[in-house]
């Protein structure tokens, strides 16, 4: 008997209802949907030889987490993909509700991909340029005042004079997490001339927020919908991530950041500025007590499917070095808590 593979793109409890309740030895994740089509690829091959049902929904990572964080009864998930690491705060949650032992495993990396519609004259985009376009407030003589710049040109005059406009993620998806932390965030920062640890919260929150003018627009935690939108408006720019825009069709196309083309060899040496990694979080009891699960993570984790030319690298995922690679195979082994050594996770621990 193969698996049952559930694809569920709604919330949980309809999802998990319409397939029947799940057993205590079937999967269920939830997350981020830049993540998405990796584990389903992952499921797909996992069902040729497995029983399990496998249940996955593109929540979003902070959706997810919410989810993930609940609690330990068995109609919750026992995984959530994200594309960012989890914060101090949603471990807190997670610990309130005993959800206290986590396995964590960095997948690969991903970078954000700054696109328009394939007949824009806009070829490349600085990342200081894109942050002074979607801030809601920008440094301007060493303080933060109301971002109010309507065209391209008005943020670097060697831009057209388009209107601005970015079709983006809405607030739920790591993604958006992402471009207010790992963007927005340090660009300020940058632009103030202040290090982290000088910045008081009320400027950090203020440095992370996109402008709700109209300048930059929430369109869907679908990204090939978000991709479909933006080449059907001409002029506007798009941000999603590198593995799904592998997927994008011809009427649209990649931005250079700050000259650097977002692909496969500058994501892997974090040289494309607007590089990430990918996350796989796993409650530690369920791994321990469903050998289907640790089964599943460790067809995920072998050199076929997430290995440099493995199945996940020709969907557009970045492999992790021979070094994380090994690390994740002994978390899985010895179920140990994964020490992230990426910057950002630093960065998202504080929050």
């Amino acid at each position: 008997m193969r698996a049952r593979l559930i694809l569920a793109a709604f919330g949980i409890a309809a999802a998990l209802g319409a397939a029947g309740p799940l057993r205590a030895d079937d999967i269920s994740i939830v997350g981020s949907s830049t993540v998405y089509p990796f584990m389903r690829l992952v499921a797909d091959e996992f069902s040729k030889t497995s029983a399990a049902a496998i249940t996955i929904e593109a929540t979003g990572t902070e959706t997810g987490f919410d989810y993930f964080c609940a609690g330990m009864a068995d109609f919750l998930p026992d995984m959530n993909n994200a594309s960012f690491a989890i914060t101090r705060q949603q471990r807190r949650t997670c610990n309130r509700n005993g959800v206290r032992d986590i396995v964590a495993f960095l997948i690969g990396y991903d970078g954000l991909v700054v696109f328009t519609d394939a007949a824009s004259p806009l070829t490349d985009i600085g990342r200081l340029d894109l942050y002074r376009a979607i801030a809601a407030e920008t440094p301007a003589a060493g303080a933060l005042r109301p971002n109010d710049v309507s065209v391209w040109a008005g943020v670097n005059d060697a831009l057209p004079g388009l209107p601005i406009r970015v079709l983006g993620p809405p607030q739920t998806s790591g993604t958006r997490l992402y471009i207010e932390d790992g963007l927005l965030k340090p660009s300020c920062y940058e632009l103030l001339g202040r290090l982290g640890r000088d910045v008081p919260r009320e400027t950090e929150l203020r440095c992370m927020k996109v402008r709700g003018d109209g300048a930059y627009v929430d369109v869907s935690e679908d990204d090939q919908f978000l991709i479909g939108a933006v080449g059907g408006a001409p002029g506007a720019i798009g941000l999603v991530g590198y593995g799904q825009f592998q997927l994008a069709g011809p009427a649209v196309k990649a931005l250079t950041v700050d000259g650097v083309a977002p692909n496969f060899a500058n994501i892997e040496t974090q040289r494309y500025p607007l590089s990430r990694p990918l996350f796989v979080y796993v409650k530690r009891a369920r791994l321990m007590r469903n050998p289907d699960m640790a089964a599943f993570l460790r067809l995920l984790l072998s050199d076929k499917v997430s290995g440099r030319g493995g199945a996940l690298s020709r969907l557009g995922l970045v492999p992790p070095s021979d070094e994380i690679t090994a690390q994740n195979r002994r978390t899985l082994d010895e179920g140990l808590e994964f020490e992230c050594p990426s910057v950002f996770c630093a960065e998202t621990a504080g929050n």
